[in-house]
């Protein structure tokens, strides 16, 4: 849907000779680089408590493991990003995205 709007107003632009600007962002990679305190600190005041202490408490529990061939690794835990998939993720996301925007925003002021 994003995509098809985006293209629908390019080619409204362009045929109606104003000037076109894009901007993208890659949130998905920059929320992947979040660490869980960071999230969790953005949503106290937000989440009700008890929600924020089952999301603290299942966020601080996740772990991997790689397996190669018949090997298996040792757990290794995550302390960054969203559960990929998970129903809190999206509303993770959301509480993270407007702090992103400004941040990309302040950078791009940086450079010009």
């Amino acid at each position: 849907m994003a995509a098809t709007l985006t293209h629908d107003i390019i080619d409204y632009c362009m045929n109606n000779k104003f000037p076109v600007y894009v901007f993208t962002l890659d949130v998905e990679a920059a929320i992947v680089g979040i660490p869980h305190a960071i999230m969790f600190s953005k949503a106290i005041d937000v989440v009700p408590e008890l929600c924020w202490r089952i999301l603290v408490f299942w966020y601080s529990k996740l772990i991997v493991y790689i397996k190669w061939g018949e090997n298996i690794s040792e757990d290794i835990p995550i302390y960054k990003g969203t559960r990929q998939g998970g129903l809190s993720s999206p509303f993770i996301f959301n509480l993270l995205y407007q702090d992103l925007v400004e941040f990309y925003q302040r950078r791009t002021a940086e450079y010009q």
